[in-house]
């Protein structure tokens, strides 16, 4: 783990750098507060679940859980027990489509290492899901 906040490490690394990076990430970025609200979601994840930024902002995380392989409170028990949750799940876009995600979550840390809220990443893979059952795996 490193922290941002390391100049000597990271001496180019500014907040225009960080936005950028998250902004444009061709996976789905979503920050949220310690009670699952949405607080950043960049143009990937627009994309992938169908919701402008502007709608997710103020949501609760589980608008994205299609509930039909994991609960969101057995990923959040596991991020408190073990630090991050990792796993392909059933996920929900704005238009009540599902489909399989390759998503992990793990908590966000401040300059002082305390939890400040929790951040995922996550990708559609249903194409791949399909393939692998079609080929036995």
């Amino acid at each position: 783990m490193f922290v941002l906040s390391d100049k000597a490490m990271f001496p180019d690394l500014n907040a225009v750098t960080l936005e950028n990076l998250l902004a444009y990430s061709s996976e789905a970025i979503v920050f949220s507060d310690l009670q699952g609200t949405v607080l950043f979601a960049n143009l990937a994840a627009e994309k992938l679940y169908g919701w402008a930024t502007g709608e997710l902002l103020g949501q609760n995380v589980d608008v994205f859980n299609a509930h039909t392989s994991h609960s969101t409170e057995e990923i959040v028990e596991d991020i408190k027990n073990k630090g991050s949750w990792q796993g392909t799940l059933m996920q929900r876009r704005k238009d009540g489509s599902t489909f399989h995600s390759e998503l992990t979550v793990a908590w966000i840390l401040d300059e002082n290492k305390e939890h400040i809220g929790l951040g995922s990443h996550s990708r559609a893979v249903t194409g791949i899901w399909h393939a692998q059952r079609e080929l036995g795996g």
